[in-house]
């Protein structure tokens, strides 16, 4: 496989990504940065914004990489340990000028099988629109089983959108429609 080297810039057409593990500070760093960058800084990358992932890594969990022609992130993602059959891949994230080159495809189906190579039966994730859902179907996931649309007594005639449940952890899960998981 041919590893993206040289100028800053665009990974060239062709190139297949190298997915790698950190394993020095700056590796998760340089994802924290990715990651800050890739989601628009609905976070601020900081010294501190390092730490999750690298617990992450040392709790069980897989943190994987694709590095940038100038040796920084193009994009990372990270993957919690298996817990209860299944583990949860979460901050997928390729900054802006990597987009389209098969980063977010070839990280996350490395961690995919870096959880199912630990035993998990299944891995989730959540998307946040179209054109990450494309990317995550081209590898494997697929949307549950959808539930039965549940009418409100107060909406007559009209089927309303279930109610946000609790997740394992307390947190909000989003609608049914933006789960996705793959089996073994």
């Amino acid at each position: 496989m041919p590893r993206i080297t040289g100028a800053p810039g665009p990974i060239a057409a062709g190139v297949v990504p190298v997915v790698e593990t950190p394993s020095a500070d700056e590796d998760f760093a340089s994802i924290d940065a990715a990651l800050s960058e890739a989601f628009a800084g609905e976070f601020t990358s900081s010294a501190q914004g390092a730490a999750p992932l690298r617990r992450t890594q040392e709790n069980g969990g897989a943190v994987r990489f694709v590095r940038a022609p100038d040796g920084s992130c193009a994009g990372g993602a990270s993957c919690s340990a298996p817990a209860e059959g299944t583990a949860e891949l979460s901050g997928v994230g390729t900054r802006p000028a990597f987009r389209r080159c098969g980063i977010a495809a070839a990280f996350t189906a490395t961690l995919t099988e870096a959880m199912f190579a630990q035993g998990a039966p299944s891995v989730w994730l959540e998307y946040s629109g179209e054109g990450s859902r494309r990317v995550y179907e081209r590898i494997g996931y697929r949307p549950p089983a959808a539930p039965p649309a549940r009418t409100s007594p107060r909406i007559t005639g009209r089927c309303a959108r279930s109610p946000r449940r609790r997740g394992r952890r307390g947190r909000r899960r989003a609608s049914p429609g933006a789960r996705v998981r793959r089996l073994r």
